[in-house]
This record gives structure tokens, sequence and C-alpha cells, in this order.
């Protein structure tokens, strides 16, 4: 954009720099850095709801949103430190997509980011519309400063400066209905895309142990493409990553079926399993050892005695979770129980994690960077603890449900958790703050698993004792 070649006059103080520690540097005129940045508002994110207030040098706010009005008098042209100029810092407890908007209807704007020791991250002039300034920014943990600044030196003019995460926008984008004979929800879910190709694989069972088929669901065609008769309701399925190949366990034997092909025993005796995200490990597991094999060969490479104990008639509750670096496995005690086992694959050691006040864990999982462990409690109970994962501390807790917590696992980078329950909704939260960020509408009967696919969201759910089993795909814009 070409700019208006008039220039307001100013003349530069000369003062010291004195910026969170900022370095010196010098203004586009050559001259000297001023000191004394005008602090318009410190903000510390520790939950996402709109909220209004004055800026001031002494305002705090615990939110993310900020849209509020100031001026400049006498403003510092396109230096990031001259005290014309207006700053917000701010303090990201979690990584973010941040939009930023600096807007004025008589001024041409400039906007700096810095990060806390006063460095230019990035910086914009008309990125927004006409002569305002925008920026879309990835931002990680930490402090950082925003310096509502002027294309010119000297302006006298009111902004509004506005700052936003990025908005999750979920949208249910296919569902279908299963009719299981006993209404409850299927057992396991994964699903396969590539292109055009969109397949749904899931466990479709009577309840009773007499008929139970692994079944994989043409979503394009809406129809069903195979069923494979298993022994047991209760079992593992996932597809290979990136690939149109599920794997799944019928109780006792672990079998490989490439879509539109027969099922083909892999190996005996695999009952309840994980497989890791790049499909070179898969975990088996029961009550009493776990077992850690090479995939695709099968290999077995560790078996390690499982310590702590289940509800006996509980056997289906126990769940798994294995971690992004394939070094961790975790081990649910399930109904009535508060302990959760985590395996070290590289050690052959194990550790207990104590979830107090729990009645029940379910679902552990780990964070993306290894470092926390996850877990669901159960009825009349509604949390997540979150521990961490060297210490074993439990460092968080929160409550989305009022009952049983079946699934919780990060989501998006490090900024969510997506969990859902007995209560029927699928729920993202926020993994810091525990701040709910969208909720689906509440389904009837349980969500009993969860499935993430890229952008894509599956959720199972149903009631004993009616046909209203479904499979609800949900796309994250």
């Amino acid at each position: 954009m070409n700019k208006r070649h008039c220039y307001s006059m100013s003349v530069f103080m000369g003062i010291t720099a004195n910026f969170s520690g900022a370095t010196a540097l010098a203004d586009i005129n050559g001259g000297s850095i001023d000191s004394g940045d005008k602090v318009i508002a410190e903000i510390n994110q520790t939950f996402a709801i709109k909220t209004h207030f004055a800026l001031s040098s002494t305002t705090t706010i615990t939110s993310l949103h900020m849209n509020e009005n100031n001026s400049w008098t006498r403003s510092g042209g396109q230096n990031p430190h001259h005290n014309g100029n207006k700053v917000l810092n701010f303090n990201l407890e979690w990584a973010d997509t941040l939009e930023i908007n600096l807007t004025s209807s008589s001024a041409d704007t400039f906007l700096y980011l810095l990060d806390s020791h006063g460095n230019v991250i990035q910086q914009n002039d008309d990125g927004g519309v006409g002569y305002n300034s925008y920026l879309k920014v990835d931002l990680s943990q930490g402090k950082y400063s925003l310096v509502a600044a002027t294309y010119y030196v000297g302006v006298n003019s009111s902004f509004n400066l506005r700052v936003e995460p990025l908005p999750l926008t979920v949208m249910p984008q296919e569902q279908f209905q299963i009719n299981m004979q006993n209404g409850y929800a299927p057992f396991g879910i994964t699903s396969y895309r590539n292109g055009s190709q969109h397949y749904v694989a899931y466990i479709d069972s009577s309840g009773n142990g007499i008929q139970n088929d692994v079944v994989i669901y043409d979503v394009a065609e809406k129809s069903k493409v195979s069923a494979h008769t298993v022994s047991h309701w209760y079992n593992s399925i996932h597809f290979l990553k990136n690939k149109p190949v599920l794997i799944f366990s019928d109780g006792d034997n672990l079998y490989r079926q490439t879509i539109g092909n027969f099922a083909q025993l892999v190996h005996q005796d695999i009952g309840k399993f994980e497989l890791s995200d790049d499909n070179t490990q898969l975990v088996s597991y029961n009550d009493s050892n776990v077992r850690i094999f090479s995939y695709p060969d099968m290999t077995l490479e560790q078996t390690l005695p499982v310590t702590i104990s289940r509800q006996v008639g509980r056997s289906t509750a126990r769940q798994c979770g294995l971690s992004k670096n394939n070094q961790y496995v975790a081990l649910d005690s399930g109904y009535e129980k508060q302990e959760v086992e985590v395996f070290d694959l590289i050690t052959g050691t194990s550790k207990v994690y104590n979830a107090t006040g729990a009645t029940a864990t379910y679902s552990p999982s780990f964070s993306d960077d290894n470092e926390q462990l996850y877990v669901g409690g159960g009825y009349s109970d509604g949390h997540i603890y979150t521990f961490d994962l060297e210490s074993k501390k439990l460092v968080n807790t929160f409550k989305p449900f009022s009952e049983y917590v079946y699934n919780v696992q990060q989501f998006l980078d490090n900024r969510y958790l997506l969990t859902a329950g007995y209560n029927g909704a699928v729920k993202i939260i926020n993994r810091v703050s525990g701040a709910e960020y969208w909720s689906s509408e509440n389904y009837p009967g349980s969500i009993s698993h969860l499935a993430i696919n890229g952008k894509y969201i599956y959720s199972t759910h149903g009631s004993s004792g009616t046909l209203n089993s479904k499979v609800t795909i949900f796309e994250i814009k």
C-alpha cells in the first residue's frame, strides 16, 4: 500500500530504555529510544471468556479476550519502545493462536508483538482494512507485549485494540444409526479418510456375547462394507495411520483387514490392545500383564506385570493409554478404584498414581509433550485428573461432567482436552484451566468411545434397552 508522503514533526527525548530488560535499539529516524513505555493493561491468561475492562497501567484481567478503546497523545511512530506508544503486556499460560487488530478512524496504525525481553517478534503496518494493522500469530506459553503504535510520529488520535483467540467452530457433519439390539453405544471406534474415501469401523454388539460384529462402514455410501463376527463385545479396533487397513481383536486373537478384503489372522492370544501412532508398536494388556510387541512382525519385546487390581466383574472398564513417544503405557483400575499404573518401557519399571477422591479411573492418556497424565473419573465424580508424570503429583482437577468420564485425550496441539462420558455430551475444554470451549448437544445415553482423525471427531453413544445407538462425526472448522 502506498503511504501518504506527509510527516508529523516530533523530537525524541533520548531517555534510557527501561522495558523488561530489553536491549537498546535505534529508532527509525536514527534517534535514541525513549523509555517509560505506557502500559495500558496487564493480561494473565487463565480462562477464555469475554471480559470488559478499562485500560490502565494497573489493570489485570483473566481472559484472552480484549476489545477496548484508548488514545495516543503525541505517539511515538515506528518505535516499539517510545513512551508515546501504548503497551499491552500479557502472559500465555498455554499455547494459543491469537488474532490481533489495531484500528483507528483517523490514524495510520502500526502494530508490534514483542517477546519477554522486548525483542520484536512480528510487526504489521497495513494488514487490516485500509491503514489498520492485523496479526495472526501462533504463540507458545510465555510472556509477550503488544505495542499500539503509529506509522507517523506525534499523532493524536483514538484507537481500538482487539485481541482474541482464534475461535473453534465444531459442526456435526454426519450421524448414522446402528440400532444395536440392546441400545448400548458401540464399543470402540476408529476411522480412515483419504480424499473421497471415508470409512468408520466400530464394534456392533448385542451385549450378550452371542452376536458381536466388527463393522466397517462407508460414510459416503451410507452402508456397511463388511462385518466380522467376534467372540467378545468389548475389544480393541484401530485403523493403521493413513492406511485403509483395520487391526482388531476378537477377544482372543489379532486380525488384520484391508478394506474390501477378508480379515486375516495375525497373532493368537491378543485381547485388548493399543497401537502406536507410528504403527510400530502394539501394546496388549489384561489384568495380569502388559506385553509390548513390535509391529507388524509381532515380536514380543517386553512383558511387564500389572500390580494394581480392578473391581471384580468390571473387566470391561480397563483401558490403556500409550504416550506419543512410545515410552509410557498407562493402565486404569476402573470402577470404584483410584489407581492408575504407568509403565516406563525404557527402564521396565512402573509407578502407581492415585486419584484421591475418584469413584473410578478411566481412559488414561498422555499429553503430547509426554509430561502429563490425564485420567477420567467415575460415577458421581465427573472429574478429569491431571498428574505430573515425573513427580506423580496431582496438578489439576476439572469437573466437566456430573458422572462417568469415559474418554479424555489431548486435542489440537497442546491447547485442549477432548472428553466425553455418561452425560451424553462431547466437550472440548482448555487443558490448563478446564474452561469449556465447546460442547455438543446432550445425546441420549452415554458417550462410550471417541476417536480423532485430523480435524474430525468421532463419537459413539447409546443407552441400555433402547434402539438409539449412533455414531456422530464432528468437523472442526
